[in-house]
């Protein structure tokens, strides 16, 4: 792709034409001098010439001459004198011509050895010179190029706008950064930038001065920038976790699809520019802004916190979510999160803890009242409410138990008994089938509840505080068999969540209910039947298998075979509704005489719309036909079915599978539907079991992934101490070396010494060793840096007021400070904190010098201090300010890497130590500069009170 040509009509700048205009003043300087020797050698010759004509005119210029004479002898004294001034700047010329040849050769190198490529053209373009870098960027020799027009090392598409450039610095306007592409020798273009600048030599010629650099690299690296940035905007859209960005007001600047998709919406224009606080749920929302405050505060991410937001359809979720800080040039612009939705992995885990709690306790039982009175005080633990009562109901809905707590004894007793006339009775709502919240303050929160009075619950509860009031039902087979109300003073305690995590484990209840129900049953009807007590061992051995297998088939083969026998029906199969397709149905497990699949093991068969089984899954109710036929609809069994019972299988009042007997002498009773309903209440709870189950299982897989990411992180950790165990072995390297050079620098400086003394009126060789000297304290000070550097820095605590630590260092640097204003503000400065003395002098020292470096024309230096706190516990804050030239944001990055300087002497490490000794203080150094307004140095060291 061609770039467009970028000509820019300005004057070049005096760095790029640093070498032409040296090379010109120079040319200059000895033209001058040449005219002023010509002049005064023509004075000498003339002046000479005259006096030889006098001589010879005068053979007795004394005798006849006398006054002439004189004055002839007063003219050759003053053209002695002007012989010798002449001399005199000989000598001066011959020295100014030595001086100019050294620049000049010294420009020759510059000019040879520059970094970029330079040219001197004609004024068409023709080279006239060039340097070494020049011929490597265009791949040719200087015999092959001098003479040669530049054009013909541009490519064909840059010709044009060459001649445009041309015309522009015959103008004597400038050419600055000109992209084209070279056409070096090896015939592969390059792409480089030009700048050029047009000058008139001495003779009035018009030269063009060109500096070519190669942009190769910084074309790659943008190349790679640009496909980096469609790397993460690919990542950043097709993202199965949330991803969002805010700015420090808390406003939406960017979210991702997973992220729109869990508030529910549909595009980020009806996010984006909105706060966080119109998602989040109210009482979520200070929590959050604390969490986004402490990420502002202290710059450190938050890795995972939990809060709950509320969808565009007004739903509850809960999110795990991760914040961090974002910056641009070390200024906090933003926050970048991501969120993942766990509502589903929450309510799992909560309904799986609630009913492991409920299962545990049913099992623990035999007695309803003890079983009521564990489960109120599970209930009454996981709700947080104030009051939790539950009313067990005998078939008739009479109520037989009741137990409670929290609750007034008369009102648990009296109010809302189910024959109350009271239509809004909440009693009577949950006993209809729904769960009812009833917020005595008279707004609606339930869908199920009216606005209405509830008849004698307002005035009860009022009377004890309660605004709030929920009653859960508890059912087995659409059959109430128990109530659960819990109330709270305060509304947002109950929590439509909280009751559906409640109302999907209730029916674990329910099973105890009715397991403890039927027990008592059995007992009661013992002497009276021994059907009874057949139908009472099947349905324990039934409920055994429901605790005991924890795999559903097997769990399904018990119940069958239970109910098989105990009803009396020749087979049996348990059958589940396709999750998939609804329009099928899975066999499970067959049992019985001459029953088999006909596909040998589980198989899925389609349901008739119109037809008897689909008419069960549909109703949820049991299907008895004693005089079926041969209706081979009625069964996926491979045999004739005369009589057959249907029963549905439900969970939260759906079915989801049906149990089915075929084949009864007699046929089948109503009581066998009540019997084969239990078994299929059972079923129910095994099927329930073994989702929850599921659930558990990938909640394992999970803590396995977990464990494996904390493994490799383990091993991570492992790897960096492995490195710190090589750099340890580093300096113990770089002691070894430090000792092996110091010896010899050590001879060095002792013999340049002795020299010294030896030479001392020889100048020019005491010089010499001076400089020998300079060079061998610059090493030794290098080896003392590399060896402090390598060393850990062992401390040695004493108590040093403020006051005391600030004057021992500026009584170190007198000198130094001489042409700075310092100012001292300090807070409590005779209150004393133990610290290494010499080891912070150190610290302070090295800053204060970086301080008056960057003020070489004086300024004024801020030493300040105060003590603070700092997450809770106390610190002193040493603060150096200067009003110096800062700190660019670039060097301010890298400031903390070891050998890393821009001064031309020093090793780079002088910060490095500073920070390894504030480290070793348990404190914090910190930097604060901007380019051309100063640079602050806060310095956080532990207030350790010193002791006496």
């Amino acid at each position: 792709m061609r770039k467009e040509t970028d000509i820019s009509h300005t004057k070049p700048a005096k760095d790029k034409d640093f070498l032409f205009a040296q090379k010109r003043k120079s040319d200059l300087a000895i033209d001058r001098y040449r005219r002023h020797l010509k002049k005064m050698t023509d004075e000498f010759n003339e002046l000479k010439k005259r006096m030889q004509e006098f001589e010879a005119r005068l053979a007795n210029p004394v005798a006849n001459f006398p006054s002439e004479h004189q004055a002839l002898l007063s003219a050759q004294e003053g053209l002695a004198l002007a012989g010798e001034e002449l001399k005199e700047q000989n000598e001066i010329l011959q020295g100014v011509l030595s001086t100019i040849e050294g620049e000049r050769r010294r420009y020759k190198d510059f000019f040879d050895f520059a970094p970029s490529g330079y040219l001197i053209t004609d004024n068409s373009g023709m080279v006239l010179e060039c340097n070494k870098a020049a011929l490597s960027l265009l791949d040719i020799s200087e015999q092959q190029l001098i003479g040669r027009p530049l054009l013909s090392s541009l490519s064909k598409e840059n010709r044009l706008d060459f001649y445009t450039a041309l015309q522009h610095l015959r103008q004597d306007q400038g050419v600055s950064g000109w992209e084209v592409r070279l056409q070096p020798k090896r015939e592969v273009l390059l792409p480089a930038a030009l700048h050029a600048a047009s000058s008139l030599d001495e003779d009035g010629n018009r030269r063009i001065h060109w500096m070519i650099q190669d942009i190769t690299k910084q074309r790659e690296a943008e190349e790679a920038l640009l496909q980096n940035e469609e790397k993460y905007r690919a990542h950043f859209g097709n993202s199965l976790m949330g991803i969002f960005s805010m700015d420090l007001r808390g406003n939406y600047t960017s979210i991702n699809t997973a992220a729109l998709n869990v508030l529910g919406l549909q595009s980020p224009e009806e996010v984006v520019g909105k706060s966080y606080r119109e998602h989040v749920a109210p009482d979520a929302v200070e929590r959050v802004f604390g969490e986004y405050n402490r990420v502002f505060r202290t710059g450190e991410g938050v890795s995972s916190f939990e809060y709950d937001v509320i969808t565009k359809a007004g739903e509850r979720r809960t999110l795990e979510s991760s914040v961090t800080l974002l910056k641009n040039r070390g200024e906090p612009i933003g926050f970048h999160s991501t969120a993942l939705d766990i509502t589903d992995r929450k309510q799992a885990e909560e309904i799986l803890h609630l009913t492991n709690l409920f299962l545990q306790v049913a099992n623990e039982h035999t007695q309803m009242e003890p079983l009521l009175k564990d489960f109120v005080r599970i209930i009454h633990a996981f709700t947080g409410c104030d009051a939790v009562g539950i009313r067990v109901f005998e078939p008739g809905k009479t109520i037989s138990k009741q137990v409670q707590i929290g609750f007034n004894k008369g009102f648990f007793e009296n109010v809302c008994p189910l024959s109350t006339a009271d239509e809004w009775c909440l009693c009577r709502i949950a006993a209809e089938g729904s769960t009812g919240i009833f917020n005595l303050g008279g707004n609606q929160t339930s869908p199920h509840v009216s606005t209405k009075s509830g008849g004698d619950v307002i005035p009860q509860c009022q009377s004890l505080g309660f605004q709030m009031i929920a009653s859960v039902p508890v059912r087995i087979e659409r059959r109430l068999v128990g109530l659960i109300q819990v109330a709270a003073r305060d509304q947002k305690t109950v929590q439509e969540k909280t009751l559906r995590v409640l109302t999907q484990a209730v029916i674990h209840i329910g099973t105890a209910i009715v397991r403890i129900q039927m027990n008592e049953t059995v007992r009661q009807a013992l002497d009276l039947s021994r059907r009874k007590v057949a139908e009472a061992s099947a349905l324990l051995e039934s409920s055994k298998a429901v605790q005991e297998y924890q795999d559903f088939s097997k769990t399904a083969a018990a119940i069958i075979a239970s109910c098989r026998r105990v009803i009396g029906a020749s087979a049996g199969s348990i059958t589940l509704r396709d999750e998939e397709n609804a329009d099928c149905e899975e066999l499970i497990i067959v049992d019985g005489d001459g029953a088999h699949s006909s596909g040998g093991g589980k198989k899925k068969s389609r349901l008739d719309p119109g037809g008897t089984r689909m008419t069960a899954y549909t109703t949820a109710k049991p299907i008895c036909k004693n005089n079926a036929g041969a209706d081979i609809e009625l069964s996926p069994l491979s045999l004739k079915a005369q009589e057959v019972l249907i029963v549905p299988i439900l969970l939260d009042e759906c079915a989801v599978g049906l149990l089915t007997l075929y084949n009864k002498h007699n046929g089948f009773s109503e009581e066998d539907v009540q019997l084969a309903g239990a078994f299929a209440g059972h079923a129910a709870v095994a099927l329930r079991n073994s989702k929850y189950l599921l659930a558990v299982q990938r909640s394992e897989a999970r803590y396995r992934w977990l464990s494996a990411g904390l493994e490799a992180t383990v091993k991570k950790k492992v790897a960096e101490l492995q490195q710190a165990k090589t750099l340890a072995s580093l300096g113990q390297m770089v002691s070894v070396v430090a000792h092996e050079i110091r010896n010899p620098l050590q001879n060095i400086y002792m013999g340049t010494d002795a020299l010294r003394k030896e030479l001392k009126n020889d100048h020019e060789k005491a010089e010499i060793l001076e400089e020998i000297s300079k060079g061998v304290r610059i090493l030794d000070a290098i080896v003392r840096e590399l060896l402090d550097y390598s060393k850990p820095v062992n401390l040695m605590y004493s108590g040093w007021s403020v006051e005391e630590t600030v004057e021992h260092t500026l009584s170190l640097l007198h000198e130094r400070l001489a042409h700075v204003n310092v100012a001292k503000r300090l807070e409590e400065s005779e209150k004393k904190i133990q610290l290494d003395l010499e080891k912070i002098s150190r610290v302070l020292v090295n800053l204060i010098n970086n301080a008056v470096e960057a003020m070489p024309g004086g300024g004024d230096l801020i030493i300040s201090s105060r003590f603070c706190s700092v997450e809770g516990l106390p610190y002193l804050n040493l603060s150096i300010a200067d009003t110096g030239c800062g700190i660019d944001s670039e060097t301010l990055e890298r400031i903390d890497e070891p050998f890393f300087t821009t001064k031309t002497h020093g090793t780079g490490l002088g910060i490095t130590i500073c920070r390894k000794i504030i480290e070793a203080h348990n404190g914090r150094l910190q930097f604060t500069s901007e380019k051309n307004k100063g640079t602050i140095v806060d310095i956080f060291l532990p207030a350790q009170a010193a002791t006496d």
